[in-house]
């Protein structure tokens, strides 16, 4: 019998990577085969975390026959998405001293020339989407064992859905670049100063529409109006996040794993 279903929804995920590359080290004081000794240290961290959330009103449709099983739901509602993205670099480096090694006592001017390049560059980006819209969503299962109104029914569930996201996309970049460059004798390196050090904010707010998709298989138990179900889901939004630097530039933002999926409905 046909009945009406109201279900809710929430799903979270948070991903953190970071990549360190070294070479060489921070002691001025030494130097290799030739006078000429350099570093370059760099630090990326990335993060990903988004929230989503529905409420679906939908309506079951149920096929028997055959000692065959079959139920389907076509569910439409509300969804809204939180997502964030943000990355921090960090990169100091000195990539050309050159440090005489052969000097010959007593010293004469003029000195031997020494010369240094030292940088250091900082990046802190914040993105993110917040938005709301209609969502449709199709539920099938097949039924294994079992039946519903008494002991319970075992069945294998497959989910495909669709949103259409209207919502802000926000981003905040801050970027940094200090440094200095000197030209001279031994002492002038020692005495290095930065002679250079600006800071550039760049700050976007825009108002999108993102389509979403969304796809599941997984196992589920079912006993009277009430339905509990663990599987994989995979989902994505399109063009959700404006990743870029100077101007604006969109990338899709895809999130998969397990899910714990609880419903509820109400037979009439």
């Amino acid at each position: 019998m046909p009945s009406h279903m109201r279900s809710r929804g929430s799903r979270t995920n948070r991903t953190t990577g970071k990549q360190h590359i070294q070479f060489g080290s921070y002691d001025v004081l030494q130097y290799n085969a030739g006078g000429m000794y350099n570093f370059y240290d760099n630090m990326v961290t990335n993060q990903e975390s988004h929230a989503n959330a529905d409420f679906m009103v939908g309506r079951d449709f149920g096929i028997g026959g055959s000692g065959v099983s079959v139920e389907s739901k076509l569910s439409a509602g509300l969804e809204f998405a939180d997502l964030h993205s943000s990355a921090d670099i960090a990169l100091h480096a000195r990539p050309d001293i050159t440090v005489p090694t052969m000097i010959t006592l007593p010293v004469t001017p003029p000195l031997p020339t020494s010369h240094v390049h030292r940088v250091q560059a900082e990046l802190q980006a914040r993105r993110e989407f917040q938005g709301a819209g209609p969502a449709v969503h199709w539920n099938g299962s097949l039924g294994l064992a079992g039946n519903e109104e008494t002991a319970g029914r075992i069945g294998v569930d497959l989910g495909l859905g669709g949103a259409v996201l209207f919502g802000k996309q926000r981003t905040h970049n801050r970027e940094r670049l200090l440094g200095a460059y000197s030209r001279g004798n031994l002492w002038d390196l020692i005495t290095l100063t930065d002679s250079y050090d600006t800071t550039t904010v760049r700050v976007r707010d825009k108002s999108v529409t993102v389509p979403a998709a969304n796809a599941s298989l997984g196992l589920s138990y079912e006993l009277g109006g009430l339905k509990v179900g663990a599987g994989y889901r995979w989902e994505r939004y399109f063009k959700a996040i404006d990743a870029g630097l100077d101007s604006r530039k969109t990338y899709d933002r895809q999130f998969d794993g397990p899910y714990f999926k609880v419903s509820v409905g109400f037979g009439g």
